[in-house]
């Protein structure tokens, strides 16, 4: 039996689709699973241990071939590609699904008080004759991401101080989320003892260029800059290699948290982008949350060392 998931959206929305794989693999313990993605994201979705191939939107020419397809995100092409598979299961809430899946599950995303994670598990609905949501504390405990075979990367190991607790802060979101501003990292930076703390600063190099001026530049002597420096599979083993991670709503921080590393999310208390729908999932990962009708930056510097001298 060949099972295929479709998320071919970004790495956040990957990570928090792989405790679907991990049920499916559970209840059908002899599949094949596939799991379509975009290419950028192919070395996260290889380490999820549920997970037999990955398959690359990037790259489908043919129809596909499998049992059952699971669209957790709408994609024409894919739909289109996937019409001869015997069982499609899509949310009746898009409308070309009705035009290419058989079975429809009728649920919203935005009026739901679930936790996105929480949410893909409607989609196995029609195969369960007992469907239950899984609690937000088994996800936390789930094996998602499985980095113990990464080889040891030369590259990735001479940013890591092998004497002083490895912090990475991951400052911007890619406009995909709110930020907490580049001031308020400074500050923390600015309190953060260098001789116990080694501060690594990720990002893309875009990112990197934004963070010039108030980051890198001001603190070019306690900080190491990695942005633009690493391909997703070396960010993968820098985060594995750490102490902990601080971001907002961003990939690498339900990266981090997947691993089980101590992460911390910085969040606004706002229905579709707080905590209550994209915390991050993991043993050691946690929130902190400005009020609702505020701005993430209102968030105090000290409430976030208080954090990392707690935990880290």
């Amino acid at each position: 039996m060949k099972i295929i998931i479709s998320r071919t959206d970004n790495l956040g929305d990957v990570i928090l689709t792989l405790p679907l794989a991990l049920r499916l693999k559970k209840l059908y313990p002899q599949c094949q699973l596939g799991f379509i993605g975009k290419t950028y994201t192919r070395p996260l979705i290889e380490l999820c241990p549920a997970i037999d191939e990955f398959i690359n939107c990037d790259q489908l020419s043919s129809d596909l071939k499998a049992d059952l397809i699971l669209h957790v995100f709408p994609n024409r092409k894919i739909q289109k590609l996937a019409r001869q598979i015997p069982l499609r299961i899509g949310s009746a809430r898009r409308w070309r699904h009705w035009l290419s899946c058989n079975r429809l599950v009728f649920f919203s995303r935005k009026k739901s008080s679930l936790h996105e994670a929480q949410l893909n598990f409607y989609l196995l609905k029609p195969l369960l004759e007992k469907f239950a949501i899984p609690s937000l504390a088994e996800l936390k405990t789930l094996p998602t991401l499985n980095a113990d075979d990464l080889p040891a990367d030369p590259h990735v190991q001479q940013f890591l101080h092998p004497h002083k607790i490895n912090l990475i802060l991951h400052p911007l979101s890619n406009l995909s989320a709110p930020e907490w501003g580049q001031e308020n990292f400074s500050t923390l930076i600015e309190k953060l003892d260098a001789k116990k703390y080694q501060i690594l600063i990720t990002g893309t190099q875009q990112e990197g260029q934004r963070l010039q001026e108030k980051i890198l530049i001001p603190h070019q002597h306690k900080v190491i800059d990695t942005t633009g420096k690493l391909t997703l599979t070396q960010l993968i083993s820098l985060i594995n290699g750490a102490h902990g991670l601080i971001a907002a709503s961003t990939g690498p921080l339900h990266i981090s948290a997947a691993l089980g590393k101590p992460t911390l999310g910085l969040f606004v208390d706002q229905p579709i982008i707080g905590p209550q729908r994209w915390a991050p999932l993991g043993p050691q990962a946690e929130v902190l949350c400005a009020p609702a009708g505020s701005a993430l930056s209102q968030i105090s510097v000290d409430s976030v060392l208080r954090w990392i001298d707690c935990t880290i």
